[in-house]
């Protein structure tokens, strides 16, 4: 899982989003790209009173209507966030193939379910039947706008760390392995000789012969 990439309305209608949507180094621009026209009129998105929104080159129109989106009429909150996810997916934002979780389908998935929405209703205020659905995939949308979480394509990266260092040990005779004294048998020496050498306050003689056992079962196996 990770974050989708996604950029927001408001990206879209600042410098950053107008260089883009312009090709205007300064930001400044004033005229959209032919192929933005393209994209944003290959859905029926609308305006505040449902009627079928026609984008021309004009940057400040965009920006106005995009901005200009209230969800009184969920036809119009919609295409404002669903065009702004169109433009995510077609500058790279955001992968289309990669699966979205709040839809549960890919985030293209998204985009023709929203436009066949458009297309049969433009109309949606308060009690309207369609509205829910509308809003549904209006507020998945904007989680995609907003780097909401999707699982990509490409599994993400993942660096393994380092196992620790083993305990170092030498060899004895017969090739059994004797332990050197790592910093935890260090600590579980000193405690098994400190109840060897004092015993337990229950049992003092059964304290050090048990604690003699572990001491010769650690330290010094069997050849």
């Amino acid at each position: 899982m990770s974050p989708s990439g996604g950029v927001t309305l408001g990206f879209w209608s600042n410098k950053n989003g107008n260089k883009i949507l312009t090709g205007s180094p300064t930001g400044n621009g004033t005229t959209l790209l032919s192929g933005v026209v393209t994209l944003l009129n290959s859905c029926q998105l609308r305006n505040a009173n449902g009627t079928i929104h026609t984008f021309t080159n004009s940057y400040s129109a965009f920006k106005s209507w995009l901005l200009g989106a209230t969800a009184t009429n969920m036809a119009y909150m919609l295409p404002a966030e669903l065009a702004a996810l169109k433009l995510d997916v077609y500058f790279n934002f955001v992968d289309g193939n990669a699966f979205d979780l709040c839809s549960s389908s890919k985030v293209n998935g998204l985009i023709s379910p929203a436009c066949d929405q458009l297309a049969m209703d433009g109309n949606t205020v308060s009690r309207n039947p369609t509205r829910l659905a509308q809003e549904t995939l209006k507020n998945c949308i904007r989680a995609a706008n907003n780097n909401g979480p999707v699982v990509p394509v490409t599994p993400c990266s993942y660096t393994f760390p380092n196992p620790p260092a083993p305990c170092p040990y030498q060899q004895k005779h017969n090739n059994s392995p004797q332990l050197e004294g790592c910093a935890g048998n260090r600590g579980i020496l000193f405690l098994l000789t400190t109840i060897w050498k004092r015993g337990t306050p229950r049992n003092t003689r059964l304290g050090k012969r048990n604690a003699g056992f572990l001491i010769l079962f650690l330290f010094f196996p069997a050849s």
